[in-house]
């Protein structure tokens, strides 16, 4: 029985060695990339929490050139000019031109575009809603290009458009790296691992306790059955 009893002792130790290598793993990816999905997560909102305050200093300062600009389209281009490529050449702004009512550019950021004719289709779409209109695109540099086109109003009526494009950096976001996170989940697992082993291992120990009670029923019950005398059993056996 003592032979046994370790046998089935060495045996539940590595059963539970096993169980709990097996679910420390398991828990233990599962953590890893719960945490990996939390990092790019708040990345994530990082970079739309950047790109959303960029986009509303954009349109302000879209608003403000058009507020400014819509008395001046008809008496002071130069004026124009000048305020694009000066006062409101702020960083961010690739693109910015003034189109009038027969959509030439009559001041633009880049002097070379002005006189020419603005006539595709989209254009013609955005001019028609008569109204600010901000439209959103990822350009080849994986940064974000947002054009705001803001209606030159004098005296309620519109004069002119201003159409300026801007991009938006993406922001600085760090995730960790593999191995710091592989630290940080090791942290967490360790500890439970130690919990699971030693629950594990007592609940074996408890079911080998009961099977031993079991055994040990058995056992003395075929004893019993053996010191019965020969009458004792032949007249059982008739019963």
């Amino acid at each position: 029985m003592g032979l046994l009893g370790n046998e089935r002792g060495a045996c539940s130790l590595c059963v539970t060695t096993v169980l709990t290598a097996i679910m420390a793993i398991a828990i233990g990816g599962t953590v890893h990339y719960t945490l990996k999905g939390h990092e790019q997560e708040r990345a994530t909102q990082s970079i739309a929490q950047a790109h959303a305050a960029g986009e509303r200093q954009a349109v302000a300062v879209s608003r403000v050139f058009a507020s400014l600009g819509g008395g001046l389209v008809q008496t002071d281009l130069f004026r124009i000019q000048e305020m694009l490529q000066a006062g409101f050449a702020q960083e961010g702004l690739v693109d910015a031109v003034v189109l009038d009512s027969e959509n030439m550019i009559v001041a633009a950021k880049n002097p070379s575009q002005i006189g020419q004719q603005v006539r595709d289709i989209a254009w013609v779409s955005v001019r028609a809603q008569n109204q600010e209109v901000v439209s959103r695109n990822p350009d080849q540099a994986n940064q974000f290009l947002l054009t705001v086109v803001e209606p030159m109003k004098d005296q309620d009526e519109t004069v002119a458009w201003a159409k300026m494009t801007y991009s938006l950096a993406q922001p600085a976001v760090s995730l960790l790296p593999p191995g710091e996170r592989l630290k940080r989940t090791g942290i967490l697992i360790v500890p439970l691992a130690l919990l699971l082993f030693v629950g594990t291992l007592i609940g074996m120990r408890w079911i080998e306790h009961q099977q031993q009670e079991r055994d040990d029923d058995a056992a003395f019950s075929d004893e019993e059955e053996e010191n019965k005398t020969p009458a004792v059993r032949r007249l059982k056996k008739a019963s």
